[in-house]
């Protein structure tokens, strides 16, 4: 069903992609992979506020996910959360030292001058 639900995203059937992911933290609320890909679809739903959500529930339940933490990030520049954002990606890249998008991020960030 994971697959699936994270198919549908790809393919852009929204609705059904959050209905199928849901079914999936349901069912296993334990799975960090399914909050995370879950957040992905709110994402593309236009939905940062339920989508950081469920990035902040796969960082809960495994820490150490480090495109969990970049995809908060993002989500928290969609609510203009600076801070927020930054950490997130400050967070991706010091577990993943080699995190291009996250380090571009944080330094699209500084070169806006975006306040905390």
């Amino acid at each position: 069903r994971l697959q699936l639900g994270v198919a549908y995203t790809r393919l852009g059937r929204l609705a059904e992609a959050v209905a199928t992911l849901r079914q999936v933290v349901a069912a296993a609320p334990g799975t960090a992979e399914a909050h995370a890909s879950l957040g992905i679809a709110l994402a593309e739903s236009r939905d940062p506020e339920a989508a950081a959500a469920s990035y902040r529930e796969a960082i809960r339940l495994r820490p150490d996910y480090a495109n969990a933490h970049y995809n908060l990030g993002n989500a928290c520049l969609q609510l203009q959360r600076w801070k927020e954002a930054r950490e997130a990606f400050a967070t991706a890249l010091r577990l993943e030292p080699n995190f291009t998008a996250a380090r571009e991020m944080l330094e699209r960030m500084r070169a806006a001058n975006l306040p905390d």
